[in-house]
C-alpha cells in the first residue's frame, strides 16, 4: 500500500528537521509496524529521479566516450535491479546485526526514517542532472558539484543514523561506511553478472 499524501507531507517535514539535526523531526513519521513496511514504497516516488540520473549518466558517458556496463536509456534492467537491491540490502543486513549492536529497539524507526529521507536526498542531484541535460552546465561542473552532494549525502546519513538509532558518533560513522560499501558492492556484483 502506498503512503497517503498526508503521510508524504508529514514525513517530508520530519525529514527537513532531521537533515538539520533536530531529533523532534522523528515525531512526523509513522513509526508503527505498518509505517515501517509502507516506507519501503517510497522507492516508487523516487524512481523518476533515478531515471533522470540514468539519462544523465548515459549522456555523460557518451560525451566522455565511455560505454556503460548496464546500458543506457531510461532505466535498463540491471540498473533497476541494482536500485531495488540497494534499497533493501542494508535494512536486511542491519536486521541481522541489530541484536549484536544493541539497536533492536530503534531499528524500525531508523529504517523508516532512512527510507523517507531519500525523497529529499535525491533533490540536489535532480537539479544538477536537469541543468546538465538542458545544457546549462557542462560535465566538469556536474562532476565537481556531485562530489559535494555526495559529501553532504554522507553527512545527512550520519546525522540521521545518530538520531534515529540513538548511537554514538563512532557507530554511526561505521554504519554509514558499511551502507556505502554495500551499495558499491551491489553495483559491482550486478554489473559483473550482467556482463557475463
Amino acid at each position: 500500500m502506498l503512503p497517503s499524501l498526508q503521510e508524504v507531507r508529514s514525513s517530508a517535514q520530519g525529514s527537513w528537521m532531521m537533515i538539520c539535526g533536530r531529533p523532534e523531526g522523528m515525531r512526523y513519521y509513522d513509526l508503527s509496524v505498518e509505517g515501517f513496511w509502507r516506507s519501503f514504497a517510497v522507492l516508487i516516488y523516487v524512481l523518476p529521479f533515478y531515471v533522470l540520473g540514468n539519462l544523465t549518466e548515459t549522456r555523460l558517458a557518451a560525451e566522455l566516450g565511455e560505454q556503460l556496463a548496464s546500458g543506457g536509456g531510461w532505466m535498463p534492467l540491471p540498473k533497476l535491479l541494482t536500485i531495488v537491491a540497494d534499497w533493501v540490502a542494508f535494512p536486511i543486513l542491519l536486521a541481522f546485526l541489530a541484536s549484536m549492536l544493541d539497536i533492536r529497539s530503534t531499528y524500525g524507526a531508523y529504517v523508516t526514517v532512512r527510507n523517507w529521507i531519500t525523497m529529499l536526498l535525491v533533490l540536489p542531484h535532480a537539479v544538477l542532472n536537469t541543468l546538465f541535460l538542458l545544457g546549462i552546465i557542462n560535465a566538469d561542473i556536474l562532476l565537481t558539484l556531485s562530489l559535494f552532494i555526495v559529501g553532504w549525502f554522507l553527512w545527512v546519513h550520519f546525522t540521521v543514523t545518530r538520531i534515529a538509532l540513538a548511537v554514538s558518533a563512532g557507530l554511526a560513522i561505521g554504519l554509514v561506511v558499511l551502507d556505502f560499501i554495500l551499495s558499491l558492492f551491489i553495483v559491482q556484483i550486478i554489473d559483473g553478472l550482467w556482463a557475463l
